[in-house]
């Protein structure tokens, strides 16, 4: 199955101005408190990030809702005092009363469903000014947490989803006392528990993997005599360009993938 599958949105916060963080594939866009979010334009793991070191802010999602099944992945930067990060939310899912949180918890990242599941990943080994990836992938009975391609969570935990609002980077209720002060960048949520080689491959060695997750292509354009590979397609609709995700080619009556 291609990364694509099962996507249900993800933010690239590649913004530089105003407060709506764009939902690059489906329609879900979140709204961030405070335009400095983006306009500190912080360089991220992919292009620019979100900036959440200024002060309580923090980006809301609504519209999204999945299944007992699901994957969260983002990056997260940051220094800050070991006190400063304590008991600080990266994620508030909050459906009452069906409540997902990933956070940090007696010092370890850790998962919540009713429960605190401390992962082995202390926080101050990834106090470092550094990008790292977190992807946190439940398949409806266990979550699997990897912290830069590695597992640091493998436990049974309760049945939740993540759906009413999505709070990034704050707790949901009372807001302003767990923000955390950190940078973050590439947001995805699956409707899907992601396996290993997709955790992989969203890792790419460290560097991220750009969304629509294009990584193999049979499209070749001449370019003066040249052929080029092509990396990414877009297409017009009603004024706006759009991702190409995939395109087929009908060769001997059977359509097969030619981008994607």
């Amino acid at each position: 199955m291609a990364l694509i599958d099962d996507l249900v949105s993800y933010y690239k916060l590649d913004e530089i101005a105003g407060t709506n963080a764009d939902d690059a594939h489906g329609a879900n866009d979140g709204t961030a408190t405070d335009a400095r979010v983006f306009t500190s334009e912080i360089t991220g793991i992919i292009n620019t990030g979100a900036d959440f070191t200024q002060g309580a802010d923090h980006i809301d999602i609504t519209g999204v809702t999945t299944g007992a099944s699901f994957s969260i992945m983002f990056w997260f930067n940051s220094i800050a005092s070991a006190a400063t990060m304590e008991d600080r939310y990266f994620i508030d899912s909050y459906d009452d009363p069906v409540r997902v949180i990933i956070d940090i918890n007696n010092g370890y990242f850790s998962y919540y469903d009713g429960s605190f599941h401390n992962s082995s990943a202390l926080w101050t080994s990834y106090n470092d000014g550094e990008w790292h990836q977190l992807i946190a992938s439940v398949d409806g009975t266990n979550v699997k947490m990897y912290i830069d391609n590695v597992s640091v969570l493998d436990t049974t935990v309760t049945s939740r989803y993540l759906g009413g609002i999505i709070h990034i980077a704050d707790r949901f209720v009372p807001t302003g006392y767990n923000h955390i002060t950190a940078y973050l960048d590439e947001i995805g949520i699956w409707t899907k528990a992601l396996d290993s080689s997709e955790v992989t491959a969203l890792w790419n060695d460290g560097n991220g993997l750009a969304y629509p997750f294009a990584v193999v292509t049979n499209m070749k354009m001449n370019i003066l005599d040249i052929w080029k590979d092509i990396e990414a397609l877009k297409i017009n609709i009603s004024n706006a360009w759009k991702n190409v995700i995939k395109v087929q080619q009908n060769i001997g009556n059977v359509w097969k993938d030619v981008f994607g």
